[in-house]
């Protein structure tokens, strides 16, 4: 193994951490609409799953929908596009539409290492969905690609990374007033993630046969709601986690119709 690299010093740590919270502060400034903003006083603690699966035929529907609406670096921007129209969709349902505002993991693990490797290279990319181009999904999609390119050019993700490095020494109470009071309260609008590839070709686990595969992710309120898209044996499977004071059984129904209906839509 090489030697450890020598870290930032102290000063470029406060620099860098200024220069992250001023882009968070503008991504996310407000106005910005969540599932949970008109039920910030819910309580319940409960959370709910439900799963939704495609079929190998339907997935590649799906990816082929993804590359014609302009999704050029694998269908994730798609999926954070379809997911974005249905929560505004609910949102307007509550007379609480508006911009949309989420962080979406992105994965800087280094590729082609010999065996495994245990790290945490996971960090952000921030995306400001306007409402002005939330009816048409190839607007949105051309917005969140635009947004990608800017953050991966300006090597933001491995700011935000260093930025967390930094937060490590600072009370979990402080953190999260201070990301809290980034957004004025809205943590997000929706959460969302997703595995890609890691899975679709694990077909056995010490010996024994694969057959399911499910991504349960602990829920985070706010804002209440996480969709996490998985493949597996080239079939992918959703998993919605929410919160039943935000989302009801109505909103589930619909959710799982919309979902349906714009990832197998003929563009």
């Amino acid at each position: 193994f090489p030697a450890p690299s020598k870290g930032p010093g102290i000063f470029a740590y406060i620099r860098n951490m200024y220069r992250v919270k001023k882009f968070v502060q503008t991504s996310s400034r407000p106005p910005v609409s969540s599932v949970a903003s008109s039920r910030s006083d819910c309580k319940n603690e409960d959370s709910g799953n439900r799963f939704i699966s495609f079929s190998v035929i339907e997935t590649k529907k799906i990816e082929e929908n993804a590359f014609k609406t302009g999704s050029r670096f694998g269908p994730t921007l798609y999926f954070i596009a379809c997911c974005s129209h249905i929560i505004h969709t609910i949102n307007k349902q509550q007379n609480n539409a508006g911009d949309l505002w989420l962080p979406v993991p992105y994965d800087g693990r280094l590729k082609s290492a010999i065996g495994p490797m245990v790290s945490n290279c996971v960090s952000f990319i921030f995306y400001r969905i306007p409402q002005s181009v939330l009816t048409d999904i190839y607007q949105t999609i051309s917005c969140l690609s635009a947004q990608m390119k800017e953050q991966i050019r300006d090597k933001m993700p491995q700011k935000y990374n260093l930025f967390l490095n930094m937060m490590r020494h600072v009370p979990l109470w402080l953190y999260y007033l201070l990301i809290s009071r980034t957004g004025k309260g809205v943590f997000a609008s929706f959460l969302y993630t997703s595995t890609g590839d890691h899975f679709n070709e694990q077909h056995s686990l010490f010996g024994n046969p694969v057959r399911n595969i499910q991504m349960i992710p602990a829920l985070t309120f706010p804002p209440g709601l996480t969709f996490v898209f998985l493949k597996h044996a080239n079939a992918l499977k959703i998993d919605i986690a929410y919160s039943p004071d935000i989302i009801n059984e109505n909103d589930l129904h619909l959710i799982e119709i919309k979902l349906r209906e714009i990832l197998l839509a003929d563009y």
